[in-house]
């Protein structure tokens, strides 16, 4: 348990919780394109924490808002909209 959390360089507060500091470097890392997609990933299916939990969830979030596009590209094929 003490190599891991020596291995963690995240900042946390004495009850293990991410500090804010922590939080706001998670959320800058996470605003550049691609970088994103990859820390998500290895969060989510790597070690325990907040930040697995976070990236699960925005997966999760992520799929079920392109279900829902992909919903309504194909209605407006159906349909006979256009974007002209």
């Amino acid at each position: 348990m003490q190599k891991e959390a020596l291995m963690d360089h995240t900042p946390r507060s004495p009850r293990g919780e991410m500090s804010t500091k922590g939080w706001v470097w998670t959320l800058l890392l996470l605003m550049i394109p691609l970088v994103n997609l990859v820390l998500l990933a290895v969060w989510a299916f790597g070690r325990e924490g907040q930040k697995k939990n976070y990236s699960r969830a925005s997966f999760i979030v992520a799929g079920i808002l392109l279900a829902i596009c992909g919903m309504v590209y194909l209605a407006s094929i159906i349909l006979g909209f256009s974007l002209n």
